[in-house]
């Protein structure tokens, strides 16, 4: 993770799993908005 941060020239964003968010926040992350996602069915 400190390889990824680094490396990076923005900033990084991580969805974690449910019960996973310790992992992050014991690194430094902080904790952000939930994301939610809509999935349009397709027309065949």
């Amino acid at each position: 993770m400190e390889l990824a941060s680094e490396a990076t020239p923005t900033s990084l964003f991580f969805g974690a799993q449910p019960n996973a968010e310790g992992f992050y926040e014991k690194l430094g992350y902080a904790r952000g908005l939930t994301s939610f996602s809509f999935k349009k069915q397709r027309k065949v």
